[in-house]
């Protein structure tokens, strides 16, 4: 992993994230990508030096670098290849500037032009590039794995505040417990590599509040001398994938983050070779095209969604959202109340509401989805499709007995189920957005299921049926229409999946 650098974008730098914001592109750098191709673009020291790596993680290194300097020459004036990294004094890895010798402003570049902030991270077959000219940046990334000595690790990572916090979930299963050190560990790691230590530096002078898999703000409440105050940084945790935690650093308050999703591949396509053309690296000139708003089935989280974002079209923006009491938000008290809930939840949407959205619900969520599209509609706010799940919990449906047996044990699955069984669709105008519902054969409805769905829409309405929702096969149907639905809204079908 490499830690935060920098480099002079110049003046040619139209994708440099601008004031506080940083942009996140989560990479796929096990597409299949030609190392050739991505060796291609890289210096010839640093082909050497990976050159001499062994397998199986040789061909993860190449494409995470290479996605590193296509998007970092993007910004930069589209040129490649990018020169070396160097050391700074403190030892930290920088990008040496543009046609300069050493560090700092090269030949022809506007000295007052802010300096662009890059950091790297890869775990397994992800690749996360962060970019910003807020402050100096530091961004991690670890595959969940299952920890042998979850006790010495927490002593040796863990502030004294955070082992305390850590220890009240001792009744937890030992991969919750685990998935806390994980997330700890990607803060920790995040910011010490904005600092340019890396894990040089102490681990246990990084400390936050504990939760679960987040996606959101991290409330910091130490970090080393050298950072100065927790209240001028930002530290966030990002939704990478099923089974990784990802998290960002950087030296700005309340910074905000644009997340991009794509492979080594489609980055190298854009650029191109020589001379790329800057708007044409996916999200580089412009941000998501499309958010796609994720609400959960019933006790369960939105994280769950993250698995779906490589199967999407570019320039679609996933974001999960959690309910009180689940997920990220595990926490807050539960909320067992309709309009508290969809109070809660239409006011959440409309804080991350950027330009063209939709929103997807599975089973229990696909009422939520109902109830507050009608909500932000009667704000004007009409999203551009509603996407209906039948099927999940709420029905019964594919429930064996391991599945009842954990919604004895799980107040929020409880929580869910009593809302969904005192479900009466709101008043007021029918919904105007188009709608596609999608509906297992094999389950009984959700609240009425499509039927009673069809009556609260004015627009269009979509029907599909599918076989299995609660198998692979099934799912990946889902995947697919979705996917094709989606990739009409953002540029009439001609986008291209990123898997």
């Amino acid at each position: 992993m490499v830690n935060g650098g920098s480099a002079d974008p110049g003046p040619r730098g139209r994708a440099v994230p601008r004031g506080s914001e940083v942009r996140v592109w989560i990479v796929d750098v096990d597409d299949g990508t030609p190392l050739a191709d991505a060796l291609a673009v890289l210096p010839p020291g640093e082909r050497e030096r990976l050159g001499r790596l062994i397998q199986p993680h040789r061909g993860h290194n190449i494409r995470a670098q290479a996605a590193l300097r296509t998007l970092t020459a993007a910004a930069a004036g589209g040129l490649l290849p990018l020169p070396e990294l160097v050391r700074a004094p403190s030892g930290k890895p920088v990008l040496e500037a543009w046609g300069a010798a050493a560090v700092g402003p090269g030949p022809g570049r506007d000295p007052r032009s802010p300096r662009l902030h890059v950091s790297l991270a890869h775990s397994g077959g992800l690749a996360a590039v962060a970019l910003t000219t807020a402050g100096v940046v530091g961004v991690d990334l670890e595959r969940l794995r299952p920890l042998v000595e979850q006790e010495g690790m927490a002593r040796v990572t863990l502030a004294d505040t955070e082992y305390a916090e850590w220890a009240e979930w001792r009744e937890s299963s030992p991969a919750d417990r685990t998935d806390l050190l994980s997330w700890a560990w990607t803060r920790k790691e995040a910011v010490l590599k904005a600092l340019g230590t890396g894990l040089a530096g102490d681990l246990r002078a990084v400390a936050t509040r504990l939760a679960g898999p987040a996606t959101g703000a991290v409330r910091v409440t130490a970090l080393p001398e050298a950072a100065g105050r927790p209240e001028a940084w930002t530290v966030r945790d990002l939704p990478v994938a099923e089974g990784f935690a990802g998290s960002l650093a950087v030296a700005a308050p309340r910074a905000g983050v644009v997340r991009h999703r794509t492979t080594t591949g489609a980055l190298l396509a854009a650029a191109g070779g020589v001379g790329s053309a800057l708007g044409t690296v996916p999200g580089a000139a412009g941000g998501p095209r499309l958010r796609l708003f994720c609400l959960p089935d019933a006790g369960g989280h939105a994280h769950h969604a993250v698995r779906w974002s490589p199967r999407l079209p570019v320039g679609v923006a996933l974001t999960p959202v959690d309910l009180p009491g689940h997920g990220t938000r595990l926490r807050e008290p539960l909320v067992d109340e309709w309009p508290a809930l969809i109070g809660d939840l239409a006011e959440r949407l409309a804080r991350e509401i950027d330009g063209p959205w939709a929103v997807l619900g599975h089973g229990f969520g696909a009422l939520l989805a109902v109830e507050v599209s009608r909500v932000l509609e009667g704000e004007g706010r009409t999203p551009e499709l509603l996407i209906l799940l039948e099927g999940g919990a709420a029905s019964g449906a594919h429930a064996g007995p391991h599945q009842q047996a954990m919604g004895v044990r799980s107040p929020a699955l409880r929580a869910d189920l009593r809302l969904a069984e005192r479900y009466r669709p709101g008043s007021g105008p029918r919904l105007s957005c188009p709608v596609l519902a999608i509906a297992d054969q094999g389950a009984r409805s959700t609240g009425g299921g499509p039927d009673a769905w069809a009556r609260a829409v004015g627009g269009r309405f979509e029907r599909v049926r599918v076989t299995g929702q609660g198998r692979q096969d099934g799912w990946d149907e889902v995947v697919r229409i979705v996917g094709a639905r989606l990739g009409v809204l953002v540029d009439g079908g001609q986008s291209r999946s990123v898997r």
